[in-house]
């Protein structure tokens, strides 16, 4: 239970967005971060100015771009929050297709939320402005803001709130999941309810409407509870689909006074088949000649387009899995076969295949893929079924499989995920005949055309526009080496086979980046040195990884050797983060 106490302050944030003056009274932000998520680190943080939090926004002096500080909260921690208007003043509606605020491309809106000394080289997001009002002399009077970030294009999210101007009794008063696939789950996210306006107890806490069967839940802390004045309680709520569509629900709070809180709870969920099963024969290397199956339940990363086709499972079990499939020169993925196909990226101007995972790669492979279905939407993949059979080492024995991506999934997609020029219509709360919490009068001038009908990325399986090899191998890097530093942030004895298997799968990963760094051929001087300061990068990592792995030996036998290896396991996983973000950095310039 966390005591609220003060007031938010609201003024000049000049580090990051031009402003102009003013002050509100007022406000909170929330950041829900899913595993894998590399801002927020998994972790639920709540910033509440009622319970002594700092809240800080501002407008832009162009009116393009509002700015938000937030510090103290669950954790402690600091954090900043851009939100960019594609073109002309930031107004209420729907912005999809969002990119990272500083270098975005033209026309794009753009978001960038960060600190706690983490930021990301690459994003991916959306954002809604449900309202905006400023004073006479620009300064911002009330704002309300839901959003979704997916860093270095990985396919956790951090998606929250932000309301200034304007404090609530819950925090947040919107409760939006990222989307999922039906048969998954979504991140379990706290709502903080402060005390009954006129004291008293909390008597009841239950979900209701259409869809309240999709939201569970997970803790309840606060019926029963007497939060004392100035005190709140906490409510957790977890998104589980049991159908495809746009779920909606109202999670109500029942006062022994008889008032009552709602708070609106809206998440999506694809629909289709989305899955990997693979049959190893014996004697395959890569298989073990076993079969293997994925479900809803593990996570898909896809980076699709007509040139490439790049799929990463994450198990649910901890198994992890890479599949890459490539045309011919001059082809393109449809339905059809594709045979001949050699080891990617080394297959020249042939077909491409590669299977690999869990520590095992082929060295060489012949096999062939057919494309059972590729859908796409406005050039983002849509739906995708490949079904493929590999030799490696051009052995008799093959591993063979299909994978699904939410294949035969026809859903439209939920209001938030279009762009639009006003904000979405939450409705009304089943059986009060209440209205739902405003939003802005004024509408917002219609979005460009490219912002038209896009699905935002899904945690369980997320699609990624057309990205280069390099990008999605530059990405892979990014998410394993902070496996790796999660893994060693608090190391124990028990804790090796974990670090193990992360220090196992951020080598095949390097491996693979290496590989499409030197496939690359830089047509600039520039971009030649850019690549050469990638692959130095590359070589600092490795080196400091061998020596993790290494001390990780020392550390596993034990006593009196244990306290030295872990100080140099601590070194070499900062000398692994530091030069992963530098062969990003580098690499990003490449592909500039």
């Amino acid at each position: 239970m966390r005591w609220r106490a003060g007031l938010v302050s609201l003024g000049v944030w000049g580090l990051i967005v031009p402003a102009s003056a003013g002050a509100a009274t007022g406000g909170s932000a929330t950041m829900s971060s899913e595993a894998g998520d590399y801002i927020g680190g998994g972790r639920q943080q709540i910033f509440d100015a009622q319970a002594g939090d700092r809240v800080v926004g501002s407008l832009s002096s162009d009116g393009a771009a509002l700015g938000v500080s937030v510090s103290g909260g669950t954790y402690g921690a600091s954090y900043n929050m851009t939100f960019v208007a594609p073109d002309g003043p930031l107004r209420p509606g729907v912005y999809v297709g969002a990119q990272r605020a500083p270098f975005r491309e033209a026309g794009r809106p753009g978001i960038d939320v960060s600190g706690d000394g983490r930021g990301c080289n690459t994003i991916s997001g959306s954002f809604e402005v449900r309202e905006l009002v400023t004073a006479a002399d620009g300064s911002v009077q009330r704002a309300w803001i839901l959003y979704e970030q997916h860093c270095e294009g990985g396919t956790a999210a951090l998606f929250g709130e932000v309301r200034i101007g304007e404090p609530s009794r819950t925090v947040p008063t919107l409760l939006r999941w990222p989307a999922r696939d039906v048969g998954g789950g979504g991140q379990a996210v706290p709502v903080s309810i402060g005390a009954p306006p006129g004291g008293g107890a909390i008597t009841n806490v239950s979900v209701g409407g259409a869809a309240a069967a999709d939201f569970v839940v997970r803790v309840d802390e606060c019926t029963g509870a007497t939060p004392p004045p100035g005190g709140a309680c906490e409510v957790w709520v977890r998104f589980v689909p049991t159908a495809p569509g746009t779920r909606l629900a109202w999670l109500r709070v029942t006062d022994a006074s008889g008032g009552q809180a709602d708070v609106p709870l809206q998440a999506f969920a694809y629909g289709g088949s989305t899955g990997l099963t693979m049959q190893s024969d014996p004697g395959d290397y890569i298989g073990g000649g076993t079969t293997w199956t994925y479900g809803a339940d593990s996570s898909f990363g896809v980076y699709g387009s007509r040139s490439f086709a790049s799929v990463s499972v994450d198990g649910a079990n901890g198994d992890w899995w890479y599949l890459d499939f490539e045309p011919a020169a001059g082809d393109v993925l449809a339905p059809g076969t594709y045979t001949g196909a050699t080891r990617y990226p080394f297959n020249g101007t042939g077909a491409g295949l590669s299977i690999s995972g869990e520590g095992r790669g082929c060295n060489e492979l012949s096999g062939s893929f057919t494309v059972n279905e590729f859908t796409t939407d406005r050039s983002a993949l849509r739906t995708l079924s490949i079904s493929f059979e590999q030799h490696c080492e051009h052995s008799p024995a093959a591993l063979r499989g299909t994978f699904n991506f939410r294949a035969g999934d026809t859903t439209a997609p939920a209001p938030w995920m279009v762009s639009s020029n006003a904000p979405v219509d939450v409705g009304t709360p089943p059986g009060s005949g209440t209205p739902a919490p405003p939003t802005a009068e004024e509408p917002a001038p219609a979005t460009p055309a490219h912002a038209q009908p896009v699905s935002s990325a899904s945690p369980a399986a997320a699609a990624a526009a057309t990205p280069s090899a390099i990008a999605v191998e530059r990405n892979r890097v990014a998410a394993s080496t902070q496996a790796l530093l999660k893994a060693t942030a608090k190391l124990r004895p028990r804790d090796g086979a974990k670090v193990r298997t992360a220090a196992a799968r951020l080598s095949a990963d390097l491996g693979r980046y290496r590989a499409a760094l030197k496939a690359a051929k830089p047509a600039t001087a520039e971009a030649r040195r850019a690549l050469a300061t990638a692959l130095r990068a590359l070589d600092r990592q490795a080196s400091a990884l061998r020596q993790l792995r290494s001390a990780l030996n020392r550390y596993a036998a034990g006593s009196p050797r244990r306290a030295a290896a872990a100080r140099t396991i601590a070194r070499a996983a900062k000398t692994v983060a530091a030069s992963e973000r530098s062969a990003a950095t580098a690499s990003s310039r490449l592909l500039t």
